[in-house]
């Protein structure tokens, strides 16, 4: 049985993850759409470019445009604004 909306938003990663937004003070409030499944890997699919697919391999390009802000603390992390 595949978990109910409301389970999801309780998992750990998606917890932590609007916890940072939060933190940062970014949005007051996060966008009901955010919290949809798979919206994380959406963001990232739309980032990467497939350069040429090989046997067992995906090559890709990882795009970074200007709505993709490193935070100067921490370059571990970055922000979708």
């Amino acid at each position: 049985m595949a978990p109910s909306p409301e389970d999801h938003h309780k998992q750990p990663s998606t917890a932590r993850t609007i916890g940072f937004f939060k933190t940062l003070g970014l949005f007051n409030n996060i966008p009901e759409a955010s919290e949809r499944k798979d919206f994380y890997s959406d963001i990232i699919r739309s980032l990467l470019k497939v350069d040429y697919i090989d046997r067992g391999r995906v090559f890709c390009t990882l795009k970074v445009n200007a709505a993709v802000v490193v935070i100067q603390s921490d370059p571990s992390f970055f922000v979708w604004i």
